[in-house]
């Protein structure tokens, strides 16, 4: 696999969603999850945030940072304000273009996982997928205001 930079690598998930748009605590947990996974599945994958605990498990700002840069080049759209908790993140017609074309730069086991998660990821409720990912790494609670297992 080609090594993409982290503005692609974003943007190439994003465009397998593309009738979809994620909660900003969706998208924090799709990223971090396919960093803390994808090594298993290809050993020579490399992380592309820094994931810390914090408030409602692991964030790392270069997320956002990385989706307000894709919107400024009209890729990503951004329903709602910074401060909106209902604010969501989907991509747009250029950025899908843009983004399916970097597909062959990830191999068809990564890209199957990438599709199952992000599924997965839309699919369960905010406390299901904060307690799933609490359970499967506790080290990503220490901080958490969120007291359910």
């Amino acid at each position: 696999m080609e090594k993409l930079d982290r503005k692609d690598w974003v943007l190439a998930i994003l465009s397998y969603f593309s009738d979809s748009s994620f909660s900003p605590v969706q998208i924090q947990k799709l990223f971090f999850l396919l960093d803390y996974n994808l090594d298993k599945i290809d050993k020579d994958f490399t992380r592309y945030f820094d994931f810390q605990p914090y408030d409602y498990g692991p964030f790392d700002r270069a997320v956002y940072d990385g989706l307000d840069e894709l919107k400024e080049d009209e890729c990503i759209h951004i329903d709602g304000n910074s401060w909106n908790s209902r604010r969501s993140y989907a991509i747009t017609v250029k950025g899908f273009e843009l983004g399916h074309k970097l597909h062959d730069s990830i191999s068809e086991e990564l890209q199957d996982y990438i599709v199952k998660l992000g599924e997965w990821v839309l699919k369960v409720s905010f406390i299901e997928l904060i307690s799933t990912i609490y359970r499967q790494y506790p080290d990503m609670k220490v901080n958490s205001v969120f007291n359910r297992n």
